[in-house]
């Protein structure tokens, strides 16, 4: 590739920082998605004793925020992939980045 890969995630992960920017519609929705589940959690686990059925239902919460979390900037990204396959396309035959620096780069910024 024509840039070392400090460059390319550089320059990859500002143009996704700009895309997600430039939609206000979507990123207010995700603000408000990511509140409610975070009250709606919030206050489920709220009072938790610390004992082993609370540990173990803290453990729990733990791992519905990392799923749900991971799952829907995964979601988003492969939603997002086909709309911009070409430049995709284009910028990776020119040797600009590489798929990988810009799968993270778009998971990253989403």
């Amino acid at each position: 590739f024509r840039a070392n890969i400090g460059t390319q995630f550089v320059n990859v992960l500002w143009r996704s920082w700009i895309t997600v920017v430039r939609d206000p519609a979507s990123l207010k929705f995700r603000g408000i998605q990511t509140f409610t589940i975070g009250l709606l959690l919030g206050l489920i686990y709220l009072n938790q004793s610390i004992n082993q059925e609370g540990v173990m239902n803290i453990n729990g919460l733990l791992f519905i925020l990392v799923t749900n979390t991971s799952f829907s900037s995964q979601f988003m990204v492969v939603n997002v992939f086909p709309l911009e396959m070409g430049v995709i396309l284009r910028d990776f035959n020119s040797k600009l980045y590489s798929v990988e620096i810009y799968y993270f780069c778009k998971t990253l910024a989403d």
